[in-house]
């Protein structure tokens, strides 16, 4: 009889039972890996059907009393089960980066083939042939065939789990790279002189803006903050807070506020905006309103302003003004004081102060550099006297 692989066990009425119970050893290793780590990054879908049909016919030939070749079972069964674990571990040592699974194909085709071949030997075998040589007996069957059931369902559920896993992430994607074209529109393109503004978005896109604004009296308005949430959800409702405030009659950084904060009412969805508006005029005069922001930094100290709340928590929510002088202001999000380093310690309030003079491209990249993991915006106005 020809053979795959040379008959390891020797032929006795012992290697049959030896050999498949170190294969079915190993085959609930590959059953549960299989869909996670094989199966998502581009195992053709159709060998997990190939491999349980083997299964499930290997079980109803031993069902229907028909024989099968211990060798030929034992060698079949190894060489399918080395493939398997070649791949495997290929795919392990890869990552699942699929730029590179392209040089798998080989072991794509090896392994679907031999899965293949698996079936169409066992069919012919089953209906063209009456056995040759020992058979296993009805208790080895029943000892090993539950256990490549059980493995069998755990794979098809584990990949069903898998897949969708996959659609939800894919669909999750699809959402971040929406929200990042959108948020990407709505930060402004130019400046004014003395101005310098840096944004660097979180991988997960939140919901930081920030808006330059001139007014017919030579005045200009700065309006930063942050939404609450991620995601396109936070990046439409910073849309909603641009549009407001483009189309808004208001002048006035408290009266800004206010307009916002009814426009927000019925937009939030229980969510809430936390911005800060400051007015610059020509003579040097800066007013601000703040909605729960954070306060800004001038001449290297903290403003103390009156803070309202976020906007659209309360409809008839007022806005106080405060008016600041001095030469240099920062304006930050919370992105930049709640920077964490890997040991959790926050960059925080005071260091953020003792930069607060510095670029704001300094500021931002210091936060960043300290462990990033919201937006973080940053605006200086540097006014020369």
């Amino acid at each position: 009889m020809v053979q795959f692989l040379p008959d390891v066990w020797g032929g006795s009425r012992l290697a049959p039972l030896l050999g498949g119970s170190v294969s079915d050893a190993l085959f609930p290793i590959a059953w549960i890996m299989l869909p996670r780590t094989v199966l998502r990054i581009g195992w053709p879908r159709l060998t997990l059907p190939l491999l349980l049909s083997y299964e499930l016919g290997t079980i109803g030939t031993y069902a229907w009393g028909l024989s099968i070749p211990p060798a030929w079972y034992l060698n079949m069964r190894l060489l399918s089960q080395l493939l398997m674990l070649a791949y495997l571990a290929e795919a392990v040592r890869l990552g699942g980066a699929r730029t590179r699974i392209e040089k798998l194909w080989p072991i794509h085709a090896a392994l679907g083939a031999f899965s293949l071949a698996n079936i169409v030997f066992f069919a012919w075998w089953t209906f063209g042939s009456g056995g040759i040589g020992d058979t296993y007996t009805a208790s080895q069957v029943l000892l090993r065939s539950p256990m490549a059931l059980v493995m069998a369902a755990m794979g098809i559920l584990l990949n069903q789990r898998s897949a969708r896993q996959d659609r939800e992430r894919g669909r999750l994607q699809q959402e971040l790279a929406a929200a990042a074209e959108v948020q990407a529109l709505l930060v402004p393109s130019q400046s004014k002189p003395g101005v310098e503004s840096v944004y660097l978005p979180a991988a997960e896109v939140g919901g930081d803006f920030y808006q330059i604004l001139d007014r017919a009296d030579g005045s200009w308005i700065l309006l930063i903050g942050d939404v609450s949430g991620k995601g396109l959800k936070a990046a439409m409702l910073v849309s909603v807070v641009i549009g407001a405030v483009r189309q808004g009659g208001e002048s006035t950084p408290g009266g800004i506020l206010a307009g916002l904060n009814r426009v927000l009412q019925a937009q939030t969805g229980g969510g809430f905006v936390t911005a800060l508006c400051a007015r610059l005029s020509a003579d040097g005069v800066v007013t601000v309103a703040n909605a729960g922001h954070l306060a800004p930094y001038v001449d290297g100290r903290e403003a103390e302003v009156d803070t309202g709340l976020p906007l659209g928590v309360l409809p008839a929510a007022a806005y106080a003004e405060t008016a600041l002088t001095g030469s240099a202001f920062t304006f930050v999000t919370d992105g930049v004081v709640e920077a964490a380093n890997a040991q959790g310690e926050l960059f925080g309030f005071e260091r953020t102060r003792e930069m607060s003079r510095e670029s704001a491209q300094a500021i931002a990249e210091s936060a960043r550099a300290w462990g990033q993991n919201d937006d973080i915006t940053v605006v200086t106005v540097r006014r020369t006297k």
